[in-house]
């Protein structure tokens, strides 16, 4: 299982009450050539059943200390993407959180994505102190124009993107939700104005989807501050831009 398998298999969820195309007949040679990545997923959820699939990764990368931590994808993980009924698990925000990085990496000025690491940032309402720690020092120390984290509440997942050159904080949230008061308490520590995007989810488990397609839309498109093209890449219009401070 890999970041790009999972970029194909995100792309090819669609939402249904948009870019919706109309069925066709098709050819021998365009069945041959259509590509199927849920398919191909599909194939692999035995062999993942058998034994789960271990994702190399840089600890340092993300402002952690490099101890050899290990991070496995599971059967469970795949069938979630799979099923596409239920909010993903962390697992599967993790690896599309290494392998944004790796996209950012591969950009000419490097200096301008950090990514936060999912588990780092978790269950702040627990461990603000450790959450305000981690945030503050790989900021401080790796001096990016832009960071973006993964952020689970109540079975819901949120992305924030820091922008310690504006002190501000943009919040992406697919039900319009407000931050979680642990997790606004722990970054206004460090930023004093909040903006918040959103789009309205259709069912109740897209969020993680929206989620990673947010992050590569910002990544792939190099935004700094023009936040509304993620919604023009996205297909949408915007629902709304609100000072929420």
């Amino acid at each position: 299982m890999t970041g790009d398998k999972l970029v194909e298999i995100i792309g090819s969820i669609k939402d249904s009450n948009h870019n919706a195309c109309l069925p066709r007949r098709l050819g021998e040679t365009e069945v041959a050539a259509e590509p199927d990545p849920l398919g191909e997923l599909m194939k692999t959820l035995f062999y993942v059943y058998k034994s789960p699939v271990e994702v190399p990764w840089e600890a340092t990368q993300f402002g952690l200390p490099d101890v050899g931590a290990k991070f496995f994808i599971t059967h469970v993980d795949l069938a979630e993407i799979i099923s596409a009924d239920k909010c993903l698990n962390i697992s599967i925000l993790q690896l599309w959180t290494i392998f944004m990085n790796n996209c950012g990496r591969s950009k000419v000025d490097q200096s301008l994505y950090g990514l936060l690491e999912p588990q780092s940032i978790h269950n702040a309402k627990d461990r603000r102190e450790q959450c305000q720690e981690y945030i503050q020092t790989w900021v401080k120390e790796s001096q990016r124009q832009l960071y973006l984290g993964v952020y689970l509440h109540q079975a819901h997942w949120q992305l924030f993107v820091l922008c310690p050159r504006e002190n501000t904080i943009v919040w992406f949230c697919s039900l319009r939700k407000k931050p979680d008061i642990n997790i606004k308490a722990t970054i206004n520590r460090f930023y004093s104005n909040i903006q918040m995007m959103s789009h309205v989810q259709t069912g109740a488990y897209e969020c993680g989807y929206y989620v990673m397609h947010w992050m590569w839309c910002i990544v792939t498109g190099g935004l700094k501050d023009d936040w509304n093209k993620v919604y023009v890449m996205h297909g949408l219009t915007i629902v709304g831009l609100v000072n929420i401070c």
